[in-house]
């Protein structure tokens, strides 16, 4: 756990590097029950289970386990499509081990592919933002992570959109505004969302111009926010729990006083 933890902190400190986090995953079975359940089954129906194992051990951040469970895989009997996403999860593992050079090159390999699954291209859209933030090619990142937007919903699209805007408020200088419109035609509003932001902050007035200006945005401003209410109350207030009832309760006290 310590070298896994170790190989995590060292990725840097950027939300999207900082998250191993699937955005195919809205719910998380365990994934020692899906390799229990590949046993006896049809070979094909195995190794669908076998790589949303090993899927979600690089969400748990259980980077061994899941090499282990990807090079135990007879590549040579998956369907055309399971290879592929066998390869896009040998280049994830790469890129959160930090060999961000073989995720690059592996990655660049597969996109020149013409046709794959629905799942598999939010996979790769994934993969290529995280790798464009971890090399601090922010400009790319919010490109990639645009064309992924479309393709998500409920939670994993609200997380994706809080980091187009914490990008766009961070980075100021990614996009001139009157090229905007041609790289991606929801970026003007995304741009002018991350200024409000940063400007006067986002809130019920704030947005309502904003909203008459984009009314067809995808951005789901509310959730967005709330998030962005929550952070400027976090650099000004801390909340502290202390075990004041537990065996720890003498040091809890001390520590208030």
């Amino acid at each position: 756990q310590q070298e896994e933890g170790a190989k995590t902190s060292a990725l840097g400190n950027e939300d999207d590097i900082l998250s191993g986090e699937n955005p195919l995953q809205a719910a998380r079975p365990d994934p020692w029950k899906l390799v229990e359940q590949a046993a006896g089954q049809p070979a094909e129906v195995a190794d669908s289970l076998l790589l949303e194992a090993a899927e979600l051990f690089l969400d748990q951040q259980l980077y061994s386990t899941a090499y282990s469970m990807l090079e135990e895989i007879d590549k040579q009997r998956l369907t055309e499509e399971q290879q592929f996403t066998h390869s896009l999860l040998q280049a994830r593992y790469a890129m959160l081990s930090g060999d961000t050079a073989r995720a690059t090159q592996m990655t660049t390999q597969l996109s020149s592919r013409r046709t794959m699954s629905p799942e598999n291209y939010i996979r790769l859209l994934e993969l290529n933002a995280t790798i464009a933030a971890q090399q601090l090619d922010f400009r790319r990142a919010v490109l990639m992570r645009l064309k992924l937007d479309a393709l998500l919903s409920d939670g994993p699209r609200i997380n994706n959109q809080r980091r187009i805007l914490s990008t766009l408020e961070r980075e100021t200088r990614l996009f001139e505004a009157d090229q905007a419109d041609s790289l991606d035609s929801s970026l003007p509003g995304w741009l002018a969302l991350a200024d409000l932001s940063r400007t006067q902050g986002l809130n019920e007035s704030t947005l309502f111009g904003w909203q008459q200006q984009f009314p067809a945005h995808p951005a789901q401003v509310f959730a967005l926010s709330a998030r962005a209410g929550n952070n400027v109350i976090s650099s000004r207030q801390i909340a502290l729990l202390l075990p004041f009832t537990s065996r720890l309760g003498q040091a809890a006290q001390a520590f208030k006083a």
